[in-house]
């Protein structure tokens, strides 16, 4: 089954992707608030849970092995167990992202992000101790900017929205929150600059604030993994409803063009008779997918801090 969208996840290695992508899915799994995820492939469904229930388990080696070749996933988003999107999630080798871009599964993650409809760059808080002139934080994050740079001169003004996920925000306990978003955004700060194009945003997400303390022993108890998708759907959502609003202004005005009194309108009987039926069906489509993005608006993203071209907006129906 075809995905409707490609969602793609840049991140080194040790950055926490693979767990990551596990909490989602099987918080999601269960379901937020109504929503839930499913696998479109039972083996897929079958592997993620058992690498759930290994990692509620305590011990060194709760946590699954690295991904060592690229690995796509095709999930459904769903509301009431009614299908909302379908979407791509590639899990790749984080060594990929400081590989030569001649190695095969380079051009794979590159031709991923040419055909994402979001980008989620991942962040491990650990890096995050008030100095981005280290070199283990600039090496990390100037990778990931530099595929960013590439994809914009491939794209040219259709961007994809990019969200960076904190993984293992645990280890910011504390801190003030304000002040490591700040500190991200200077990270990534051609993503807030003012007239850049991009819509960017921030996501602290974790596995569990005890495991800042304790890798192995410590509760899992994951906080906003579901954010990171939901913010991918809401925007997908979003470019469709505009694209199907000037569908329907459109053939407004295609109805107009046809005349107006009794003449024209039986002159025209037919012609008129398929505009109108072409309104119809294109307001409540527009009508299903707006109320889709309140949902999610309403009871998921309502609380993060997004910017569009270096300005903060915020999310409308």
């Amino acid at each position: 089954m075809a995905a409707d969208v490609k969602i793609t996840m840049l991140g080194a290695s040790g950055a926490g992707k693979t767990c990551f992508m596990v909490g989602m899915y099987n918080i999601m799994r269960l379901g937020v608030q109504g929503f839930t995820f499913a696998a479109h492939d039972p083996d897929d469904d079958l592997e993620l849970s058992n690498h759930w229930e290994q990692m509620m388990d305590s011990g060194s080696d709760r946590w699954p092995p690295p991904t060592d070749k690229p690995r796509n996933y095709h999930f459904g988003f769903k509301h009431a167990f009614k299908t909302i999107l379908s979407f791509e999630w590639m899990d790749y080798r984080g060594g990929a992202l400081s590989d030569r871009s001649t190695e095969s599964d380079v051009q794979q993650l590159i031709r991923q992000l040419q055909e994402s409809s979001c980008v989620l760059l991942c962040l491990s808080s650990e890096v995050l101790d008030g100095n981005i002139a280290r070199s283990a934080v600039k090496g990390k994050v100037d990778r990931m900017n530099l595929f960013l740079g590439q994809l914009r001169d491939r794209l040219g003004a259709q961007l994809p929205p990019v969200m960076i996920v904190l993984t293992k925000y645990d280890v910011c306990r504390g801190r003030n929150k304000e002040d490591v978003l700040r500190l991200v955004r200077q990270l990534y700060n051609p993503l807030f600059t003012k007239n850049s194009g991009w819509l960017a945003t921030i996501c602290p997400v974790s596995l569990g604030l005890e495991l800042a303390q304790d890798r192995d022993q410590g509760e899992i108890d994951p906080k906003n993994v579901h954010l990171p998708v939901t913010f991918a759907v809401y925007c997908e959502l979003k470019r469709r409803a505009e694209a199907k609003a000037r569908q329907v202004s459109s053939k407004q005005s295609e109805r107009s063009n046809l005349g107006s009194g009794w003449f024209w309108e039986w002159w025209n009987s037919d012609a008129l008779a398929k505009v109108q039926r072409d309104i119809q069906l294109s307001q409540g489509e527009l009508g299903e997918l707006k109320t889709d993005m309140s949902r999610i608006t309403k009871e998921l993203v309502s609380e993060l801090q997004v910017f569009y071209s270096g300005e903060e907006i915020e999310f409308d129906e």
